[in-house]
């Protein structure tokens, strides 16, 4: 793992598992949209992409159901730990690029974007890592 690699964001990491390759960067926290009306705390926001390489679709303008789960898994476990009620109507973008699939892709996107929002210099509770466990059966004949 290495973090600030991507200079344009607050905070980034690079997640290296096994084949499964993670790149992932935090931006804002920014200025809520207003038609979403006053929040006493802030909103973390989570985009998770495959590259085309990586068995997903890099042309596509809209996310897969796989993303969207994914994204919305990424954003459920990393928001107990950052501390949103210190930051009132704003909004804390996270996006993670799966760069290379090999298994394992949601837990090294939410260790890498713990590790991202650390970077960042965000208040958090504490790190969140995941881990993922695969039960292999062989039948022998």
């Amino acid at each position: 793992m290495q973090t600030g690699l991507l200079k344009h964001a607050k905070g980034s990491s690079y997640l290296e598992i096994g084949a499964t390759k993670v790149m992932v960067g935090v931006f804002g926290p920014r200025q809520s949209d207003r038609k979403l009306g006053f929040s006493d705390s802030g909103r973390l926001q989570c985009e998770v992409r495959f590259t085309s390489f990586a068995g997903g679709s890099a042309t596509q303008t809209h996310q897969s159901a796989a993303e969207r789960n994914m994204s919305a898994a990424l954003t459920q476990a990393l928001a107990p730990s950052v501390l949103l009620d210190r930051l009132p109507k704003t909004v804390v973008d996270v996006y993670a690029m799966v760069l290379e699939s090999g298994g394992g892709e949601l837990a090294a996107c939410i260790t890498a974007a713990s590790a991202a929002l650390a970077s960042a210099g965000l208040e958090l509770m504490d790190l969140a890592p995941a881990c993922q466990v695969v039960c292999s059966m062989r039948h022998s004949v």
